[in-house]
């Protein structure tokens, strides 16, 4: 695994035009690792449960809390929460944004919102994004199979604004940490 994020991190800091086949949990982690790392300004994630073998690894939460702490970087997270288990007390309990709180990360820069529940089959894929250039997205919300890259702002904006369409939309409502 560990050539693989060398690997995902040369492209992150090239800003590469490659296209990344990603295919697992593992994966996954690595590259929100990498964006989380290499990101500027913002990230995106239009996760289903933001499962924690992929955003709650020690590499992904020390990278999340430098984008928060050290680069004043905005988080919004969108949860599709198929099964219902993401109530206001549960995200706090989540191990993700526990384990950001025990590094000292403050939430004041993160916000979450949850599809509502009549939406929540309608969208079928997940998607991650880094600033206007970066994204990891899934085709299939019920696998890990995904692509990505560190420099197509195209496919990023096409995301991005899907990514504001829900989030501003009646299809979500707030949830706070």
């Amino acid at each position: 695994m560990e050539a693989y994020k060398n690997y995902i991190e040369t492209l992150a800091k090239s800003k590469s035009h490659d296209m990344i086949n990603n295919s697992s949990a593992a994966h996954a982690s690595v590259l929100a690792g990498a964006m989380f790392k290499f990101g500027e300004k913002s990230i995106n994630i239009f996760t289903g449960k933001l499962h924690p073998e992929t955003y709650a690894t020690d590499d992904v939460v020390k990278e999340a809390c430098c984008f928060i702490k050290n680069k004043d970087g905005k988080v919004r997270i969108i949860i599709q929460d198929k099964d219902s288990v993401f109530s206001n007390s549960q995200i706090a309990e989540h191990l993700f944004f526990g384990k950001l709180k025990k590094e000292g990360c403050s939430f004041a820069n993160v916000m979450i919102r949850r599809i509502k529940e009549e939406k929540i089959n309608e969208i079928t894929f997940h998607f991650m994004t880094m600033d206007k250039s970066a994204f990891r997205f899934e085709p299939n919300n019920s696998e890990p199979v995904a692509f990505a890259s560190f420099n197509k702002p195209d496919i990023a904006e096409k995301l991005n604004n899907k990514f504001d369409e829900l989030w501003s939309s009646e299809y979500s409502t707030e949830v706070t940490i």
